[in-house]
């Protein structure tokens, strides 16, 4: 494994190789060291039979790839995957060369969502940094000092895998808080906004929440006054056990019509989840009315879907045991392993 990774992002992942292959499972530099940028991938080797496979992970926002870590790998393994719009920038990313493209696509397979977890705890965070700091390049100063940092923030601002668990909602109370975002993602604001007002107009919802204004202008959205909380974010152990009492959850395609960290922390918490269409790919489809409810991007068409489940608990018990259902399948971070596995074995 990448010991120089972005640690924030790739810890999801190595929880999944530790699982299956325990002592196995190694950091290291040497075999990485000609990739300069690691903020949007996380690489590591798997090595079986007598054979080494080069594996790339990519869980960068857009649909493009990274050209260079295409040509070097045997799998790589993309979130955010659109078969059509992807093969057009992955083309353009190979600077428009249709032979390396027919020879490097097929290398491409879409995996599930995931979202940053703690993967280790003090004294393995600890041990982790001193590896780093044995071993890194001592001249790539700047380098060492993010991967360092990359570790910390992994271990402060996150929490362990197991702090995300299915909770029974008992009371109809919804929350929902997000960061407003860029007005050139317009889009998410206004998904989210609907989602808001909509809660609020319901007199038979307890809403709690909004947004979170980080900075960006909204002047697009008139009424964003009354859809803000007007406090700062909240601890993520709040954040995850508010998630885990409401009623049902929100979701729509975020930056760069990502799929986003929240459906998959809705997923692993197994809410009942509305969401708008999805723009990418997953390796296996949500299907509405057995794991998701899909709604059109309007604030009436989104009421209307608050009221079914407000009105059929046995439905929303449904999407929730379909969602962990989902989870456990195909998102898990050893199930995620498992599928790039299988691509090279």
């Amino acid at each position: 494994m990448d010991a120089g990774c972005n640690m924030h992002y790739a810890a999801f992942y190595i929880d999944g190789i530790l699982k299956t292959y325990g002592k196995n499972a190694i950091f290291s530099f040497d075999e990485f060291n000609q990739f300069q940028d690691k903020n949007r991938c996380f690489l590591f080797n798997i090595c079986t039979d007598g054979n080494t496979y080069n594996i790339v992970v990519d869980f960068h926002d857009p649909r493009d790839v990274d050209a260079k870590m295409l040509l070097w790998s045997d799998v790589y393994a993309k979130i955010n995957f659109h078969h059509q719009l992807s093969r057009s920038l992955v083309l353009k990313c190979l600077n428009n060369d249709t032979e390396l493209l027919n020879v490097n696509f097929p290398k491409i397979i879409s995996i599930a969502p995931s979202f940053g977890i703690r993967v280790f705890n003090l004294f393995d965070t600890t041990k982790h940094l001193f590896f780093i700091l044995k071993n890194q390049n001592v001249n790539n100063k700047q380098g060492i000092k993010k991967v360092i940092l990359d570790n910390l923030r992994m271990y402060i601002k996150r929490v362990p895998l197991s702090n995300y668990y299915y909770k029974a909602s008992t009371t109809k109370q919804v929350f929902m808080m997000a960061s407003i975002w860029h007005k050139s993602t317009a889009f998410v604001n206004l998904a989210r906004a609907n989602f808001i007002r909509a809660c609020k107009l319901n007199s038979d919802l307890i809403f709690e929440g909004g947004f979170v204004d980080i900075g960006y202008e909204c002047d697009y959205i008139p009424d964003l006054e009354q859809l803000e909380t007007g406090r700062k974010k909240l601890n993520l152990q709040t954040y995850i056990s508010k998630t885990q009492q409401s009623y049902f959850v929100f979701n729509t395609p975020s930056v760069e019509h990502c799929h986003g960290w929240k459906i998959a922390e809705y997923l692993c918490l197994g809410k009942a989840i509305i969401s708008t269409e999805l723009s990418n790919e997953l390796p296996y489809p949500l299907e509405h009315g057995k794991n998701i409810h899909f709604v059109e991007n309007t604030e009436e068409d989104i009421q209307i879907a608050i009221c079914y489940l407000i009105e059929n608990p046995n439905y929303v018990k449904k999407l929730e045991e379909g969602a962990l259902k989902y989870w456990d399948e195909y998102c898990k971070p050893q199930k995620v392993i498992e599928s790039i596995i299988k691509k090279v074995t």
